[in-house]
């Protein structure tokens, strides 16, 4: 029986190694057969427990300021998405996880009580949290574009004390507000294989 070449990339193979290496006390064994990416995928996402969630202002609102802050700053920035970090000795650390071409990720956006123009360009950075630096920058997309529902176009891992930051580029220094804010996104409860 023939089969087809196939390309796992890095940073999967990566991941699903220390995996095996965690469930193996550091032990790295085994090998991969004709196993295609997405198979890999899902089944970290299942062996890490990761759940759907929607997070919007509309829900309660003590839920939603859990895992969401709308703070206009001076440098653009409007939305921080951030794990909860329970702190506590025997929990686990959260993990949200935004999936590549999957959840979704919308946004309406005010400055000077008028809504800001369509053709606004919007950053999105994976920060430290909650003092914002250290940007890694994770995605682009004009203003029209998040209002209407953006997917990532490739995977976003947010440990605690990171955030996902949408900054907001030509309105530096305003006082900006987000509404109607949606979060598609997986939440994972365990710590983070990195």
């Amino acid at each position: 029986m023939e089969t087809e070449p196939f390309r796992i990339d890095k940073k999967v193979m990566n991941r699903l190694r220390m995996y095996v290496a965690q469930k193996a006390a550091g032990r790295v064994y085994g090998e991969i057969g004709a196993t295609v990416e997405k198979a890999i995928n899902e089944y970290l996402y299942k062996e890490e427990n990761c759940s759907k969630m929607t997070l919007t202002k509309r829900m309660n609102m003590n839920s939603f300021n859990k895992y969401v802050d709308v703070k206009p700053n001076d440098e653009g920035g409007v939305v921080w998405l951030h794990p909860v970090f329970k702190g506590h000795v025997n929990e686990e650390e959260d993990l949200i996880l935004i999936r590549a071409g999957d959840n979704k990720i919308k946004l309406t956006i005010r400055a000077n009580d008028k809504e800001i123009e369509n053709e606004t360009e919007i950053q999105l950075f994976i920060e430290n949290y909650p003092i914002y630096h250290n940007k890694e920058h994770v995605g682009d997309c004009l203003y029209e574009e998040l209002k209407n529902g953006i997917t990532i176009m490739k995977e976003v891992r947010i440990p605690v004390h990171k955030a996902l930051s949408i900054y907001v580029k030509n309105y530096v220094g305003n006082e900006i507000h987000a509404e109607n804010i949606i979060f598609q996104v997986d939440f994972c409860p365990g710590k983070p294989i990195v």
